[in-house]
Parts: C-alpha cells; structure tokens; sequence
C-alpha cells in the first residue's frame, strides 16, 4: 500500500512540475531588410535579353531590394564596348557582357572600378583574368569545336585536321569585329600560331567555313538548324542544349589538340555610377547561386562562382586546363588586333565603316 501510494505522489510531482514549466517562445522571424526607392541603369547586349537571362535575373533583384532597373541594350560585344566611349555613358551604374577577348586594354579597363567580392563568392580560377578586380566573371568556359553528330560521325580533332577538303563549306564561325566569340577565337589562333602563322591556319580553313556570323546567337540557330555540321564556340554549349531538351542530346564538343582558349563574360561597375552600393549588391545578386544556375540554362557557360552546383550534364564537361591564351599580353592584343582584323576582313571579304 505504501509503496503504491508513493508511486501516485511521484507521478503527481511529475505532472505539477511539467506544467508549471513555461513553454519555450517560438522565434519570431527577422524581417527582411526594407530598402529605399532606388534605380540602377545597367548597360547590356542584346543577347542579355534574347538569351532569357534577363528575366530569370531581374525581377528577383528588382523586388529584393525595391530598386528599379532602367536596362539599356547595346547591340553586340563591340557596340557595347564603344558605347563606354561617348558622353551619354554618364550615370550609367553597370556594364554587363564584356568579355575578355575585348578587355585586353587598360583603356576600356579604366572605364571601370574595383569591387572586392563578398565572403559567400568563391570565383572558379579559369573564371579569373582581371587582377584588379573592375570586370568581374559571371560565367566562363574553353574554346573548342561542337560538331552535330547526324553529319559528322568523325569530327576533326585538330586544326590540322580541320582543313581537310571533307569538310568544305561545312562550319560556321563569328565575326571577330563584332561578337566577344568571334575576337577569342581570332585570339586564340593567334596565340596558337605566331604572327605569320595564324593567317596560313585561316587561309587553310578559308573553304570550310561556309559563313561567319555576326553573334553567336545567329551560329548557334545556323547549326541548331542544321545548316552547318559545326562551329568553333564554347565547349559547354551542347550541355546547354541538352539541359534546356533532353532530346536535343545529338551535338558534342572536340576539344582541339593544339589547346583552348577561355571565354569569359563580365560585369563591371561604371566609376560613372549614381548608385554604387545598389550595384555592388547586384553583382553579389549575379553571382548567388540561384543566379549562376542560370548563366548555364540561359547563356551555355559554367557558373563563375565554383559554389554553384552543377546539373549532370554540366557535371560531365571536363575541366580543361591546357588554355593559351597567356600566350598574349594585352600589349601584344593592343598593338596588333587592327593588324590581326584587317588580314581576316580582307580574306572574308568584309569591310567595315569607321
């Protein structure tokens, strides 16, 4: 009797001692920080916004931080890097596509300021060309050729190969004059090759290049099409096509023997900004992962920030690190590109107003 009457005290004290114990207050949720009013003027290509990109990267940003993007197109790669020349550049906050087959100067690199990235942004180390850190890399990948395997079931493997007669008329390049694809590629044979070299390789692959485009959007519908068996582009591209078709699986890269070339997109902060703190926050924005994602649905290029987690087929391309274009300094790009276009202008039979 005792023993069970001891066992009903105990679970008494047990229960006044739980309800008398106060529950612990549920954690109230930090508000999102509330930001003022504000507006950014960004400088873009045309393929910022025919690509998608625009949509998937805008918006977030714009709602996130209460801020109104006033978007300027700018053409293509050279239009864009020749407008920072003329006066309405003025109040222009950032620039967003320059590449850096077309920074390869200090005089274009001026127009730019510096920005240390924030802690979270681990940059790839092929995504890195500018030290000073005034064109930051969104998005990157190596030269190579993409070939669609319903034409070709043997690809060329090297620039040798490539001027076998076979292939006549069958590959599609990019004017160097106007798209930042077409100027790494006559960069990358440059450096490939030396300064006589370069124009025997394009005299060679003269009757195989069947047309050179003026961006790339236009050689990439042109061999999507079927138009051409293959294109000298980025070696990411057909992951990009399976990604946005699981059964568009049919276009592979070649890497060449000779080596690559990197192809790198920036953005970069204006030092004629209006608002440098509220463009400092959309590079931060451009280069979160949920951000990066898109750089490889929308634009075929390996995030910048090596963070990002890669879809399978992305996952697959190889990392490739025989890279040449530390073969040229941006003096030898300086002194020679005119010289460098001419040749090709003269064998493509293009000519161009000033």
């Amino acid at each position: 009797m005792q023993r069970r009457l001891a066992l009903w005290v105990l679970i008494a004290v047990s229960l006044t001692s739980f309800a008398c114990k106060k529950a612990k207050p549920t954690p109230k949720a930090t508000p999102d920080k509330v930001y003022p009013a504000s507006e950014l003027t960004i400088y873009v290509t045309d393929r910022f916004r025919s690509s998608g990109l625009e949509g998937t990267i805008i918006p977030d940003f714009s709602k996130k931080f209460n801020c109104k993007i006033n978007l300027v197109l700018r053409g293509d790669t050279a239009d864009l890097a020749s407008s920072l020349n003329v006066p309405d550049s003025v109040g222009v906050d950032l620039v967003l596509g320059l590449t850096n087959s077309f920074a390869v100067s200090d005089s274009l690199l001026d127009w730019f300021e510096p920005y240390a990235l924030n802690s979270a942004t681990s940059l790839a180390r092929d995504a890195k060309f500018d030290g000073s850190n005034r064109l930051i890399p969104y998005g990157y990948s190596y030269l190579s050729l993409v070939y669609d395997t319903r034409q070709l079931s043997s690809p060329p493997t090297s620039f040798g190969s490539m001027q076998d007669a076979t292939y006549i008329s069958q590959m599609a390049i990019c004017d160097p004059n106007r798209s930042g694809l077409g100027r790494a590629t006559l960069l990358w044979l440059r450096a490939l090759f030396g300064e006589r070299g370069h124009e025997v390789a394009w005299s060679s692959l003269r009757k195989n290049i069947g047309m050179a485009f003026a961006s790339q959007e236009e050689a990439i519908a042109a061999l999507k099409e079927g138009r051409y068996a293959m294109i000298l582009a980025y070696n990411t591209l057909p992951a990009m096509f399976t990604e946005q078709d699981s059964e568009t699986n049919y276009f592979k890269s070649q890497m060449l023997e000779e080596g690559s070339f990197r192809y790198i997109e920036t953005a970069g902060i204006h030092k004629n900004r209006r608002n440098p703190e509220m463009a400092k926050l959309f590079i931060d924005h451009l280069l979160s992962p949920s951000s990066q994602k898109m750089m490889m649905y929308k634009l075929g290029l390996f995030p910048a920030n090596s963070k990002t987690a890669l879809p399978m087929s992305f996952s697959r391309v190889p990392v490739y690190s025989f890279s040449v274009d530390n073969r040229l300094t941006p003096e030898q790009i300086s002194t020679g590109l005119g010289t460098w276009l001419g040749y090709w202008n003269n064998l493509f039979n293009l000519r161009y107003l000033d």
